[in-house]
């Protein structure tokens, strides 16, 4: 991802946490889905965590934990949370696990930050760092209008998503970009 998400994700994930608190009720049913699939041995990979709310509620049940973002800022913020949690900076589209080494790997609300070149890599590296019957889980904002959310920088006039979203998703887009992915595996 472009340094420009990191220094967008800093700001919200470290200096404006709060803006972060309408995302709790959609972790708490994730956590609930993931207690009810994973086994408590799990390796649990949060990737894009936020402000470490679900990996807060992860540590509760799971011993092995890991965090990775892209803000230097936001992991150190974080691992004061959640000091049961194993960080990671995300580096070049890589995640930094080894191949088959991970049971349930999570992206909530990550995917729609990337380009089609990311969101390719960051398919290949899931399914390189997935065990075999592994569960990826991942939300996305549904059929979200992004020109609704653009900015323009006063300063130099760039045009910014508030969030840096890049792509929008429908539940059609989502579901054949994965059952293409799923199916050929």
């Amino acid at each position: 991802m472009a340094q420009g998400d990191a220094t967008i994700w800093s700001f919200y994930q470290v200096e404006n946490r709060t803006s972060l608190l309408l995302s709790h009720p959609r972790h708490d049913r994730l956590f609930k889905l993931i207690v009810g699939k994973a086994k408590k041995d799990s390796v649990v990979v949060d990737v894009g965590f936020g402000d470490g709310y679900l990996l807060k509620r992860l540590s509760e049940v799971f011993t092995n934990i890991h965090g990775v973002d892209i803000s230097e800022s936001n992991i150190a913020a974080t691992k004061k949370d959640v000091p049961q949690a194993i960080f990671h900076l995300a580096e070049d589209n890589k995640l930094p696990f080894n191949d088959s080494s991970v049971d349930v790997l999570i992206t909530s609300e990550v995917l729609e930050h990337m380009t089609d070149l990311e969101l390719e890599e960051t398919r290949a590296e899931a399914f390189r760092v997935l065990k075999k019957n592994g569960l990826w889980i991942s939300t996305v904002p549904a059929r979200e209008l992004l020109q609704e959310n653009t900015c323009i920088c006063p300063s130099c006039g760039h045009e910014f998503h508030r969030w840096g979203h890049k792509r929008s998703w429908s539940s059609e887009d989502f579901s054949n970009y994965f059952k293409k992915t799923f199916s050929s595996v």
